[in-house]
């Protein structure tokens, strides 16, 4: 019941900072796209340390004050670090930490 991209989010669109992932009708289904969305992958290059990033998944039966809210069925990656949940009756947000060592040749 919390989302990660409030404010940050762009309807059915992409911000600087948040990736529309398409629509979906299960949060598992959000975060099968969110592991698979190519632009994550150059993110996780030449890291060090622990780097997460999040999904937030606006389910179907989403309403917003009492009625359907255009954001249902929407998923949403957020590729930078951010991480201010904030409350939001019905969606859902995960987040996915990798550890990172430096390579020494």
């Amino acid at each position: 019941n919390v989302s990660n991209v409030d404010g940050a989010a762009r309807h059915r669109g992409n911000s600087a900072s948040v990736k529309f992932l398409g629509e979906y009708d299960t949060h598992e289904e959000c975060d099968a796209a969110f592991r698979n969305f190519s632009a994550f992958s150059p993110l996780w290059n030449d890291l060090e340390g622990i780097q997460c990033r999040s999904f937030t998944f606006f389910p179907p039966t989403h309403e917003r004050r009492g009625s359907a809210s255009k954001w249902a069925g929407q998923c949403y990656g957020v590729i930078n670090e951010n991480w201010a949940p904030k409350e939001n009756t019905g969606s859902v947000t995960g987040r996915i930490c990798m550890i990172h060592k430096q390579v020494l040749s």
